[in-house]
């Protein structure tokens, strides 16, 4: 028969909390990490679509045609 003192219980219970407290802090920080790479995937997802729709100009084609223009 195993006796459980009151203060081993209670060091038990400190410790959890402790461990709680910690998690609760590496969750937080993940949650700020994945937020920054969804709007970095978001960011890389429009400037994919504007290439795509060509809404942008190729600037190395857009200078040699504007100097092409001006020979």
């Amino acid at each position: 028969m195993s006796i459980i003192l009151l203060q081993d219980l209670l060091d038990i219970r400190k410790r959890k909390q402790k461990e709680i407290e910690y998690y609760n802090i590496q969750l937080k920080e993940l949650h700020m990490r994945m937020n920054f790479i969804r709007q970095e995937i978001n960011l890389t997802s429009k400037i994919i679509e504007l290439i795509e729709s060509e809404k942008i100009l190729d600037f190395n084609k857009f200078t040699k045609d504007q100097n092409d223009s001006h020979n």
